[in-house]
């Protein structure tokens, strides 16, 4: 009597559809990953500093999330295969084998009422929507500003030897670019987290057709694939949280500085005043010049918050660059569970690391301390 049971032709048909599974679904992942999460544009001033690590970053994923549906792709190939290898010496089989995957191009309903017996497969949708970024609300901010600071900026450099908008072209770049490439991360892992319930589900419904030693082999790693593949969430979770908090305390320091160099501006166009109008009393410079003084205990407030801001993205960048390390480990998506569990160790430590990171990011409170569940088997 044999040790398992198989329905050769479903199971042909089951490997069909997880195939395309791969090269439809979740093909679409990495293009998305590159274009969006990668996307650089406005990352000038300050914010230039992460440009390379953030690009570099959606660009290792998506070589990652590439290699991830050619596996998923080969997987289908190889459980075809396996249907036919079940055939290969029955003639009658063999028939009803290209009939099932021929049957494969027909209407669900068709196909539903050809074969008595298959294996559900589940395949949900995801839409990845397009992130960008809004139009940079520095450029406008300074834009306001200008005609006032070109009007009394020759004193404010007389005395001071600065230049009042200083501090907030230290400040130039566009902090939305952040949030959408954080969104895009958001997206990519929302996806994963489908996909990898779909295919826990599949890998356990394929036991209806097909039994034995092969299929529990299969269905270790269908486990470990999907368990893996919602892993993948929290890894794009942790991203967006490093560049959500970046932005967040751009555009605040942003606004912050400006608050400061708009008190600048008044109070220099008051000396300014007195100045003018020391032409004709007497004491308007000595008033000028104490103007000016207190003008420059707000200058040199927003250049503290220049600088604030300086150390919050260059520990972001280094979270960012360790977060690269991470894609190292998922070529072993197909190999044995041994060394998979070896590897989840390695994402533990990487993530742990990312947390410990001191200064602004040291309340980051949603940052996960590990990922869930990364390829470890949810029976």
């Amino acid at each position: 009597m044999a040790d398992y049971t198989v329905d050769a032709g479903a199971l042909a048909v089951f490997g069909k559809e997880w195939g395309e599974y791969g090269s439809g679904e979740i093909r679409q992942i990495a293009p998305y990953c590159r274009t969006y999460a990668g996307q650089s544009s406005g990352m000038t001033g300050l914010l230039a500093i992460l440009q390379p690590a953030t690009t570099e970053l959606a660009t290792l994923f998506s070589e990652h999330y590439g290699n991830l549906a050619r596996v998923y792709t080969q997987t289908g190939r190889a459980l075809t295969e396996t249907a036919e290898l079940y055939v290969d010496s029955d003639a009658a089989a063999a028939r009803k084998l290209h009939s099932a995957l021929a049957d494969r191009n027909l209407p669900a309903r068709v196909r539903a009422e050809r074969h008595e017996h298959s294996a559900p497969f589940v395949e949900t949708s995801v839409r990845l929507a397009p992130t960008h970024a809004a139009a940079d609300p520095t450029k406008s901010a300074r834009s306001k500003m200008d005609i006032d600071v070109k009007a009394i900026d020759w004193l404010f450099n007389k005395v001071t030897g600065h230049h009042i908008t200083e501090p907030i072209d230290a400040l130039v770049g566009n902090w939305t670019v952040l949030t959408a490439q954080g969104q895009a991360w958001a997206n990519v892992g929302d996806a994963w987290k489908q996909h990898g319930s779909d295919t826990l589900q599949n890998t356990n419904s394929v036991h209806s057709v097909w039994t034995g030693s092969a299929q529990a082999r299969f269905a270790g790693y269908g486990h470990h694939l999907g368990g893996g593949m919602s892993g993948e969430r929290e890894i794009c979770l942790a991203i967006k949280v490093v560049l959500d908090r970046v932005a967040q305390q751009f555009e605040a320091v942003f606004k912050a500085a400006l608050g400061y160099i708009q008190s600048v501006i008044h109070q220099v166009e008051v000396a300014a005043g007195w100045l003018a109008a020391g032409w004709w009393c007497g004491v308007g410079e000595a008033v000028a010049a104490k103007k000016v003084e207190e003008a420059l205990v707000d200058f040199y407030n927003a250049w503290k918050l220049v600088h604030r801001v300086e150390l919050l993205v260059k520990l972001a960048n280094a979270a960012l660059k360790s977060f690269q390390r991470l894609k190292d480990i998922y070529h072993l998506v197909a190999n044995a569970p041994a060394e998979l569990s070896h590897e989840v160790e390695k994402v533990r430590a990487v993530i742990r690391g990312v947390g410990a990171i001191p200064g602004e990011l040291s309340d980051l409170s949603k940052l996960p301390a590990e990922p869930t569940t990364p390829y470890v088997a949810r029976r």
